[in-house]
């Protein structure tokens, strides 16, 4: 549980560093929305990892998260966005947790 708490409190650490550090940036929050398909892995993305999270735990497989892991991949790939790099840093803040719990 401490290391749980330890990882979260790092993550939030470093969300806020980045925040700070990207105020110049011209590549905006609203211009990387703007620029993304609307059929995109992007759309409904939180609530699509914590369904494979749910999922994952229920079932003990992780195949959902590692699915949606390579396909955010490949859309960075294909966009090299900074948002999508967030959302695969979500993404995988859940996948620790599901190999906290099962202790992987």
């Amino acid at each position: 549980m401490i290391r749980l708490l330890f990882i979260s409190l790092l993550l939030i650490s470093l969300q806020l560093v980045s925040c700070q550090g990207n105020t110049g940036q011209t590549d905006s929050y609203e211009v990387q929305v703007k620029s993304i398909q609307p059929d995109s892995v992007l759309i409904g993305i939180q609530s699509k990892i914590y369904n494979a999270f749910v999922q994952g735990m229920m079932s003990q497989k992780n195949d959902e998260l590692i699915n949606l892991n390579n396909e955010l991949e490949q859309l960075y790939i294909e966009k090299n966005q900074k948002l999508i790099l967030y959302w695969n840093s979500y993404l995988k803040f859940y996948s620790s947790i599901y190999y906290l719990k099962t202790g992987d």
